[in-house]
């Protein structure tokens, strides 16, 4: 388990004057001498450290390779691919009626449409047979649909309480939204488009998963330390599951066995099991992990790291993790191929997507990708805080005055 750079930087040092002197403070030959080890030491830092396209890591026998990026709207939230794996949807929650939702044509990640809305769009999810796209707007409290043919609205529905994370029913009859400030959930019945609210007393919830024997769905109330587990069936809670501090997102693996919970206090991916509530195992991830999913062949789990800019990487085998550092400004959103050659991720502050290519070791990674200019990266910029992304002031020029 390893990081590979291939454009390693390098960090300069000079050598320290005393100001009362004329001297250095130091002999030259011990001054220089000091001053390669620092040079030495602060060039491996930044190999350790490197965002690269082409930079890598190793875990469970695989390769997680840095393969391109792409320009999307401003802050990008949410990822969702469609089921044959041929376009990727990124919500754009950063600027109301301006590219909300940018559509891509994978693998190439190009960009092909941008659908401008009234609002924004928070999360995404696709119907089971591709050809409607469930998207949450911040403005009005509204889930819409659309065609993802078309990429028209059909239908509009007022959910309130700040709609959140979209998950659709195994059968595809009910879509299941979660409301932030509305302490519960929302359902909404995909024939008549009628909705039911529920109430679960819990605050903030947000990740939504179905999981288990029913299967039940999963609520991580990301203002508590609780997953509620609702039964979808009789659409009410069932119980309540402490699982720490701040749960994020929610994901459970294909065959629906474990449940995958991201914990942003503790840095943390709890693995639990959907029947017992028994936790099976903590993994220690990247900082503040944000959204999380499971490979399709349920080997791997990934998360979007907010405050470790990276992408972190859990074998479901040894239970050993890894971050992939990626030149991104706090990661937000994830999708991963159906194939499980290829994951993405979005820079909530950078306004990009990122593609890590998955190998075997010994296989030869694809052509690099496209690297699209974006955002300017600043992750310690301290003057002007939008939402969590700090930007450095502009500077203005004093006016001269003219004597007349």
């Amino acid at each position: 388990m390893g990081i590979q750079s291939n454009k390693p930087s390098r960090k300069h040092s000079t050598v320290k004057y005393n100001r009362t002197a004329k001297a250095p403070m130091k002999s030259f030959p011990t001054t220089l001498a000091t001053t390669l080890i620092v040079m030495a030491t602060a060039t491996q830092a930044n190999a350790r450290n490197a965002r690269h396209v082409g930079d890598s890591v190793t875990l469970g026998g695989q390769r997680f390779v840095i393969w391109g990026s792409a320009s999307t709207g401003i802050m990008p939230k949410g990822a969702s691919i469609a089921p044959d794996g041929k376009r990727l949807y990124v919500s754009n929650y950063g600027r109301r009626f301006l590219n909300a939702i940018s559509v891509f044509e994978l693998p190439a990640l190009k960009l092909i449409k941008k659908v401008n809305l009234k609002g924004d769009s928070i999360e995404s999810a696709l119907s089971h047979d591709g050809k409607l796209l469930f998207s949450t707007n911040k403005m009005g409290s509204l889930l819409q649909v659309f065609d993802t043919t078309t990429m028209k609205m059909e239908r509009s529905i007022h959910i309130g309480g700040f709609p959140k994370v979209i998950a659709v029913s195994p059968d595809g009859a009910w879509v299941y939204l979660s409301r932030w400030s509305g302490r519960g959930i929302t359902r909404v019945n995909t024939k008549t488009w009628q909705k039911q609210n529920l109430t679960t007393h819990q605050l903030h919830p947000r990740g939504l998963a179905f999981c288990g024997q029913g299967p039940n769905l999963f609520v991580a109330n990301n203002g508590t330390n609780t997953v509620t587990v609702v039964d979808p069936v009789a659409f009410k809670v069932v119980r309540e599951i402490h699982v720490g501090r701040a749960p994020r997102h929610a994901a459970c693996s294909h065959d629906g066995k474990v449940l995958y919970v991201t914990v942003m206090s503790t840095s943390q991916v709890v693995a639990i099991d959907p029947n017992t509530d028994h936790i099976l195992h903590r993994v220690s991830v990247g900082r503040a992990p944000k959204t999380v999913v499971v490979s399709y062949d349920n080997r791997f789990v990934y998360t979007a790291d907010y405050s470790g800019h990276s992408m972190s990487i859990v074998d479901t085998k040894t239970w050993k993790s890894t971050s992939l550092l990626l030149d991104i400004w706090k990661g937000s959103g994830l999708a991963v191929h159906p194939t499980d050659h290829w994951i993405y991720v979005t820079g909530w502050c950078s306004d990009d997507i990122w593609a890590v290519e998955r190998i075997g070791l010994n296989d030869k990674p694809s052509p690099a990708g496209p690297n699209r200019p974006r955002r300017r990266i600043c992750r310690t910029c301290r003057s002007i805080d939008f939402m969590g992304c700090r930007t450095k002031p502009r500077r203005h020029r004093k006016r001269r005055r003219h004597r007349h």
